[in-house]
């Protein structure tokens, strides 16, 4: 860094004519600057090197080792210098034991010390007033604990470990100096940052020497890890339309409005359904909560296909998805839902990839999150026609209408918007239709309709005004909203 301002300066100032003085300044400190390069790439390419190794010196063990063989084979026997003689079998030595000590004590740590992980979900309550459901959620912190018994780790050492998921995540390195004590605990918070399951495959442990010289580097698999399951927040509440999957648009309007009769049905409580619903006197008895739910008045019939463009980073939408299968178990609907990444193979063999109940669609869509990102309209298409083909083998029946959920924030990116047009265009040709729920992260205030088709069906009561947003996902809205009135789909904005 000095070296830079150097340079710098010395450029900036003004000087007359070819000053030998100048030249060799210069030289100089592009000689240091490349020195330092040199000796950084050598630092990393050593390191690179040493790291494959379960036990090796570090890039400072190595030298400390070679300036002690300079010392014994060049100034000692050339010039009897016995102050280089001390010093150049000192270091020979210090490397020599740290090694050592470091291989001997890392191999008894590795075969007799016992590492064990867990986490647990810290519970509190949101600003919403909602109480944490009591499995890892996206977005809100876990705390993984590492324990570590018949350690007997020595003084002057110091023990590495990093937790190592299957799938890449940034994740602190734990650094437990040497105590001798039977066992060592320690703990650090892992937020996931999307949907998914984040699998612990191992845990990454290096011991190392206080000086630096030496290390000793083993990873540790065990069935016991932890499997972290990162479900979406729920944090939608409202209710959207119904659309059965073999109807053409109108019948469904006296299904829509159906009333529902008395409050007999007893279900277990979800945090959406809100405090009066809970029955009191048997969680006083019990500890139980359930809560009451009004039965329908009559069975519904149909069946709904749904199919989720989720991506990997669409948590709200997953969680909006879900907030309608929910009501669609409540209403005693039937449903078949998939989602991107979704393997088409697996439809005709035991519905693997299309979820028939609230769990099976949470599993959907946190199993897939990893190959959602990739997915094409090819695959899509697929799934689609096993989507079909399963829904004539239950209904006897054509398909005719699936429902899409889909974000303009993954709409925003050209080519998914693109993959929707020719989505659009290809259902066109096989006479599907397609409902479109679109959910407008900009604002959570309200719930609008905006097809004219849809507006003569349903009563979409507006709340408050979105904010203020950006142009260009206006615009995006704007133009997918009208590509959707090309074909004659309807669609439903929310927020």
């Amino acid at each position: 860094m000095a070296i830079g301002l150097a340079n710098s300066e010395s450029s900036s100032q003004p000087h007359s004519g070819n000053s030998p003085f100048q030249n060799s300044s210069l030289q100089s400190g592009e000689y240091a600057a490349w020195a330092s390069g040199v000796w950084h790439h050598g630092e990393e390419t050593t390191q690179k090197v040493l790291n494959k190794l379960p036990h090796s010196p570090t890039f400072r063990g190595v030298a400390l080792l070679l300036f002690g063989l300079f010392l014994i084979t060049g100034p000692v026997p050339e010039h009897s210098d016995l102050f280089a003689a001390v010093l150049g079998y000192s270091l020979i030595a210090l490397v020599t034991v740290a090694s050592v000590s470091t291989l001997l004590l890392g191999w008894k740590f590795r075969s007799k010390g016992r590492l064990r992980l867990t986490y647990d979900i810290a519970h509190h309550q949101s600003s919403e007033g909602q109480t944490s459901s009591g499995r890892p959620t996206v977005g809100e912190p876990t705390k993984l604990f590492l324990k570590i018994s018949e350690a007997n780790l020595q003084p002057l050492y110091s023990l590495e470990v990093v937790p190592e998921f299957e799938h890449p995540c940034a994740m602190r390195t734990w650094k437990i100096i040497g105590k001798t004590l039977p066992s060592l605990e320690a703990a650090q918070y892992f937020t996931p940052p999307h949907r998914g399951h984040w699998d612990v495959t191992g845990l990454r442990v290096t011991l190392r020497d206080t000086f630096g010289i030496s290390q000793f580097r083993w990873v540790v698999r065990s069935e016991n890890l932890p499997h972290i399951s990162a479900y979406p927040k729920e944090t939608f509440t409202r209710s959207l339309p119904i659309f059965t999957a073999e109807t053409t648009s109108g019948i469904e309007q006296t299904e829509l409005q159906r009333s529902e009769g008395d409050p007999y049905d007893v279900k277990r409580y979800h945090p959406s359904d809100g405090i009066r619903r809970i029955l009191w006197k048997v969680y006083a008895k019990s500890g139980e909560l359930l809560s009451r739910h009004p039965e329908p008045s009559m069975t519904p019939e149909g069946v709904v296909v749904m199919y989720v463009l989720a991506g990997k980073s669409d948590d709200r939408l997953a969680s909006l998805a879900l907030s309608h299968v929910r009501d669609l178990e409540a209403q005693q609907y039937e449903f078949f839902c998939s989602c991107d990444g979704a393997a088409p193979s697996h439809l005709a063999e035991a519905n693997s990839s299309a979820a028939t109940t609230e769990r099976e669609t949470e599993e959907l869509l946190l199993s897939t999150v990893w190959q959602a990102d990739y997915t094409k309209n090819a695959g899509r298409l697929k799934v689609i026609t096993g989507l079909s083909e399963l829904f004539e083998n239950v209904r006897m029946s054509t398909l005719t209408r699936i429902t899409f959920f889909v974000s303009v924030e993954r709409l925003r990116d050209p080519n998914f918007y693109q993959e929707m047009e020719l989505l659009q265009q290809s259902l066109h040709q096989q006479r599907l239709e397609a409902l479109w729920i679109i959910l407008d992260e900009r604002s959570d205030s309200s719930t609008t309709n905006s097809n004219r088709r849809l507006s003569e069906l349903l009563m979409v009561a507006e709340e408050k005004p979105a904010r203020t947003s950006t142009e260009s996902s206006e615009n995006t809205l704007s133009r997918f909203a009208a590509h959707c009135e090309l074909y004659g789909f309807p669609h439903i904005i929310t927020r």
